[in-house]
């Protein structure tokens, strides 16, 4: 058996569990020190909670700048959508006044109406298409020479807006690809 401390000392409790004495900390250590000790605990989760917060920002902030990367992906994506869209549809326009233009027997305009065209077909938006590219080659190609009867040139050019109309039927609506004068002649042979 070891020997037992004085009753009165600082750090022996009076209050013994069992056959030993269980140390206790001296009288005022909590006064002194709990303060601090509260204090620090208070400072720690604090601070815990700070750093909980910095990184679910952190990860929420890296969400929403790549959703804004998608989405301006997805925005500049509908944009040259768009740009080759319109490039489309000025170059119909442009052959649909080339034809009016032979018509009137107006062949300078009908070659400067042909050549904005041909500008549009070869815009960077429509050059990776290769029924665009095709369609420009066949517009370079078109002479539109002074001639008395403008008839056959005329044709060439309404047989290219025809082929232009498949390509912008086929874009705006994949499930009609077949021309419509194509459609017409069928519907009248019935």
């Amino acid at each position: 058996m070891s020997p037992t401390p004085p009753l009165g000392s600082p750090h022996v409790s009076t209050e013994a569990s069992g056959d030993a004495a269980q140390p206790s900390p001296p009288p005022g250590f909590y006064r002194r020190y709990g303060r601090w000790l509260a204090l620090a605990g208070g400072m720690a989760l604090v601070a815990l909670a700070y750093g909980v917060g910095r990184i679910q920002g952190a990860v929420a902030l890296s969400e929403a700048e790549e959703e804004h990367t998608r989405a301006l992906q997805a925005g500049q994506a509908r944009s040259e959508a768009c740009g080759a869209d319109r490039d489309l549809l000025e170059a119909r326009r442009s052959l649909s006044l080339v034809a009016l233009s032979l018509d009137r027997r107006n062949f300078g305009v009908a070659e400067t109406h042909r050549r904005a065209a041909l500008k549009r077909l070869e815009q960077p938006s429509l050059t990776s298409m290769q029924r665009g590219s095709e369609l420009a080659t066949t517009i370079r190609a078109l002479d539109l020479a002074v001639d008395p009867d403008p008839g056959a040139q005329r044709e060439r050019v309404i047989a290219v807006t025809e082929a232009l109309d498949g390509v912008l039927r086929a874009r705006f609506d994949p499930a009609r690809e077949q021309p419509v004068r194509a459609q017409s002649d069928a519907g009248a042979t019935k």
